[in-house]
């Protein structure tokens, strides 16, 4: 709190730590500086922070540090909640010590961390996604693609069968189990494909209605963090409303 203080002097900062009497919340400790006493790790407390901190139609925050616990399940759940509900628009959002994602057996502030976690990582990737998501659908360009070659196997066999002599229901009932089996291996491709190269579902669950909130990401191993900022109102509707989008290059572009 105190190196907070020392680069925002005129900054009203927030603090959370699970150490300190319940009743704070907050507590004063100087001019402009605040502190929660709770459990950031909990969604249900999230949500009553940030109540009490906005108050009756209150801001959000403008920069939020997440240095908690550590632990990659806690900074997935509380980015997914206080990116869309406690985050100003413009503002950033930064997820400190995202090494913990990579040990194997440790212990800290009495969690375990380990293969058993998640890698927070491995979970932000997906966003990159969405950042350009406007040149691409790769559900919807799959299951597209998947359609069309069904289809037009189907109307190959359709017509093959329409040659076929009536008096012959062995060949029928074999082109009927060949499309059958083809059917098949195109789901199982895929489901092998959506796990494969997909962005993670459960993360950008999050985003699926709010994806134009997003504007860049940026992974900084070096500085052991992960930065996310949330664009402006206007600067999303400026960005996909741009005639500079070398949607030339793209094959197959129709989205907007």
């Amino acid at each position: 709190m105190n190196l907070w203080c020392g680069y925002f002097k005129s900054a009203q900062i927030v603090g959370v730590d699970i150490t300190l009497d319940e009743r704070c919340f907050p507590c004063e400790l100087g001019e402009g500086v605040y502190v929660y006493s709770g459990d950031a790790g909990e969604v249900g407390w999230l949500e009553k922070m940030i109540e009490a901190e906005k108050g009756e139609g209150g801001k959000g925050f403008e920069i939020i540090v997440d240095d908690g616990s550590h632990v990659p399940e806690h900074q997935l759940m509380a980015f997914e909640y206080l990116f869309e509900h406690g985050l100003e628009f413009g503002g950033v959002y930064i997820i400190e010590d995202i090494e913990t994602s990579f040990w194997t057996n440790g212990t800290l502030y009495n969690n375990r961390i380990g293969k058993q976690n998640l890698n927070i990582v491995d979970e932000m990737k997906g966003l990159g996604d969405f950042v350009n998501k406007e040149f691409y659908d790769p559900y919807i360009e799959g299951i597209g693609a998947l359609v069309e070659s069904v289809g037009e196997r189907a109307k190959r066999a359709s017509l093959v069968t329409e040659e076929c002599e009536a008096t012959n229901p062995l060949l029928l009932l074999l082109l009927l189990l060949l499309l059958l089996l083809l059917l098949l291996l195109l789901l199982l491709l895929l489901l092998l494909l959506l796990s494969c190269c997909a962005p993670n579902p459960r993360l950008l669950s999050c985003f699926v209605e709010n994806a134009h909130n997003l504007a860049s990401l940026g992974a900084e191993f070096g500085q052991n963090c992960i930065v996310i900022h949330k664009k402006e109102k206007i600067e999303g509707n400026s960005y996909y409303n741009r005639i500079y989008r070398m949607a030339d290059f793209v094959d197959g572009y129709n989205f907007g």
